[in-house]
């Protein structure tokens, strides 16, 4: 693999590479392959919009993985502060993304899924120990980079801004449907480990692989 670059995520060079990853990566299984991207494009640009820092792993023009965090001090990137166009442009396309997966045809699942996900993982910042320090909000890795060193590099990209920053800590919230073991090799500390219930009983054939107890993470970072 030639050099890993790490960049500043550029709204629209990067946006749609990026929603493309996160459709492969964690929503390519869905029934509609539009509830799909609708899904993927929401769930990416939902924690876009929170990042103070967004950042790309890059490959030459490829773009090999995505993070995003809050340090909590500063105006989100894509937010009316920084860029009001690309901040409305950002609320808009979540929105009309959330619009579509009520509309689409077998959009239920993905749909009611991002909307458990979402109030579970609100549970979850209730329960972090230091409320105050930056959140890592999301490290993705593409399929055909996973192995090779590329979420280690963006784990120790995000550690030495945050450090640079004059913070001593940082959290990130997890469960066991994601690669939880990268954390730990990576040296974080896990402060919770507690049941989370993705189940939708009221909707009849509900047989997504979420549709079960999951265990909720919490880890922590000492810099």
């Amino acid at each position: 693999m030639a050099e890993i670059v790490i960049r500043p995520f550029e709204w629209q060079r990067d946006l749609w590479p990026t929603v493309e990853m996160v459709y492969q990566v964690w929503f390519a299984d869905a029934k509609s392959e539009m509830a799909g991207r609708l899904s993927a494009c929401n769930f990416l640009v939902h924690y876009l919009r929170q990042g103070t820092t967004l950042k790309v792993a890059c490959e030459g023009d490829t773009i090999l993985g995505v993070m995003a965090y809050t340090n909590k001090r500063e105006a989100p990137v894509l937010s009316a502060a920084r860029s009001r166009f690309v901040a409305a442009q950002a609320a808009l396309l979540e929105g009309v993304c959330m619009l579509g997966m009520y509309l689409w045809p077998h959009s239920s699942v993905p749909r009611l899924f991002h909307e458990k996900f979402f109030v579970n993982y609100q549970r979850m910042r209730a329960m972090v120990a230091r409320p105050q320090d930056p959140e890592l909000l999301l490290l993705l890795v593409a399929a055909a980079a996973q192995g090779k060193g590329v979420g280690r590099k963006m784990m120790q990209e995000v550690a030495s801004d945050l450090r640079a920053q004059g913070f001593s800590s940082y959290y990130l919230l997890t469960d066991s449907s994601c690669n939880w073991g990268f954390y730990e090799r990576m040296g974080m500390t896990k402060t919770l480990d507690v049941a989370m219930n993705f189940g939708i009983p009221h909707v009849k054939g509900y047989e997504h692989y979420l549709n079960m107890y999951l265990r909720a993470l919490i880890y922590e970072q000492a810099l």
